[in-house]
């Protein structure tokens, strides 16, 4: 985002000319990473294999939404991807580098290199066939400016995305980001934004605004962290007004650039669960779900259990409405009285 702001990757902070956006990304990996095997279709790594039981994702894929969003075009506004990755052979459409202003929305390397591949392979576990549009906005190091941001969530709009992942933040509001805001709730586009890493109440935007600016509220969801045992992450931000919904965000199995799997933590992984579960849904309704219904099932129907667990007894409410439950959401989401005929 442009003109003045600051920016950060990976938790520390950083000035920039104009004003900023980071990527949200906490902590990577850096041991030997194994290579990726397997078909892209069945990208699911074993060691997700907790995160995927916690969220109910197997009941999702089996029984409730079998398309596996293949009609679903999801924009991921990130650092780019690895486009040579095979987890994403066959789930690419036209995407665009905002930062270089070309058409080759390619990783490059950094200190954050592989973030955005890292969310994308997130989102295509949870919504195995969905179609990414890789939209380069942040650097290799994780920075950015605020009015790329605008211009892609611009793009995605205008180029059929119904989805869009947003794993990074600012530190304020910008008008030029609430303007595309704006125009995604009136084209009925669906938002999902990471609430940052600070692990205090200051929430990222425009995660922040998901919950206090009506302009967009129906379309913006915002999204913390959680561990394998539903414990608000230390690193997750919260806030009771401004998070509506947490999901697994530690230790999250994905691809890596250059033929890669590896792990990765923050909130920017926990947000690509619940834009790959919106996914599911809309793929499942050839797209006829109303986004009002999408924003308010998927958190009113998360697991609220996670408050009665007394590690997270100082953090009632902070950390949304409870833990992403997939397949409640899509028993919701899915009802006679939701989908459009």
């Amino acid at each position: 985002w442009s003109g003045g702001s600051s920016a950060w990757s990976g938790g520390s902070s950083a000035w920039s000319g104009g004003s900023s956006a980071w990527s949200g990304g906490w902590t990577q990996w850096n041991g030997l990473a194994p290579e990726w095997e397997g078909d892209s279709q069945t990208f699911t790594p074993q060691d997700n294999g907790r995160a995927w039981q916690q969220i109910g994702l197997e009941q999702a894929h089996t029984e409730l939404a079998t398309q596996l969003a293949e009609k679903v075009i999801v924009a991921v506004v990130d650092t780019g991807i690895d486009l040579s990755h095979p987890v994403f052979a066959g789930r690419l459409v036209a995407g665009y580098d905002f930062v270089d202003n070309d058409r080759d929305p390619q990783e490059t390397l950094g200190n954050n290199y592989g973030h955005g591949t890292a969310a994308a392979g997130v989102i295509l576990q949870v919504a195995p066939l969905a179609k990414i549009m890789p939209l380069r906005v942040l650097d290799g190091n994780g920075q950015g400016d605020t009015d790329d941001v605008a211009l892609a969530i611009n793009y995605a709009i205008d180029n059929g995305a119904k989805v869009i992942n947003l794993s990074l933040g600012s530190i304020g509001p910008e008008e030029a980001v609430q303007a595309v805001l704006a125009k995604a709730q009136i084209k009925g586009v669906m938002v999902v934004s990471s609430a940052g890493n600070t692990g205090n109440e200051k929430v990222t935007h425009p995660a922040a605004e998901a919950s206090t600016n009506a302009s967009f509220s129906d379309i913006l969801v915002s999204v913390a962290s959680v561990s394998f045992k539903d414990y608000k992450s230390t690193f997750s931000t919260y806030n009771s007004e401004a998070i509506e919904i947490a999901a697994p965000g530690e230790f999250v199995f994905t691809a890596q650039p250059d033929m890669q799997v590896a792990y990765w933590s923050g909130t920017s992984f926990a947000a690509p669960m619940v834009t790959g579960s919106i996914a599911l849904a809309l793929g499942q309704s050839d797209l006829a779900i109303d986004p009002a219904i999408l924003s308010k099932g998927v958190v009113e129907y998360a697991d609220k259990a996670i408050y009665q667990k007394s590690d997270n007894s100082q953090y009632i409410d902070t950390i949304g409405n409870g833990r992403l439950d997939v397949a409640a959401f899509l028993i919701y989401a899915l009802g006679s009285n939701n989908v459009k005929r």
